[in-house]
């Protein structure tokens, strides 16, 4: 008995064993997140199914185990810093990572960027100058809850939070 356990062991890679955000963090591809594997570890602190992390001295990151359904789960992965953001959606299977974040949220358009503007109050000092308002996402713990947060137009202040999500069980979507 011992050794089909361990041959299963064996067989199976270590992404596909998986079930904590802080064992998926561990096994995550390089694509997802940027932090070297062997660094992961002692960077990271986890509640519940969020795992905060640093990717270096500017920039954090989020890894939230949105939804599990037998062996497959969704992952949201939120790195930001002053001036820059990036959220990706991957679903995992089997230790394999697939990236899947249009069919999980819906790209920012127009009508959303207008909403930052106004979320984060804006100094237009010249026309046809482009102003640029940094933004990020960052997920609720012990909820299914995504925000949209908007910083102000300089430094690194947090402006306020332009959409509330909720997922759906397929899709994150704007609450009214």
């Amino acid at each position: 008995m011992r050794s089909i356990i361990l041959f299963t062991i064996l067989c199976f890679p270590v992404g596909s064993l998986a079930q904590s955000v802080s064992e998926l963090y561990l096994a995550a591809p390089a694509d997802a997140i940027s932090v070297p594997a062997v660094q992961r570890a002692a960077n990271s602190s986890s509640e519940g199914d969020l795992l905060r992390f640093r990717v270096n001295d500017t920039t954090s990151g989020e890894m939230k185990l949105i939804s599990r359904s037998g062996s497959k789960m969704l992952v949201g992965i939120s790195t930001y810093d002053c001036d820059a953001s990036d959220l990706q959606f991957w679903a995992v299977k089997g230790g394999k990572w697939i990236k899947t974040t249009p069919a999980v949220i819906k790209p920012l358009g127009k009508k959303d960027i207008v909403a930052i503007l106004s979320t984060s109050p804006a100094t237009v000092s010249e026309l046809g100058k482009e102003i640029g308002i940094p933004f990020y996402y960052t997920f609720e713990i012990a909820t299914d809850h995504l925000k949209l947060i908007a910083r102000k137009q300089t430094g690194c202040d947090v402006a306020g939070t332009v959409y509330n999500y909720s997922f759906d069980g397929k899709r994150y979507k704007i609450q009214k």
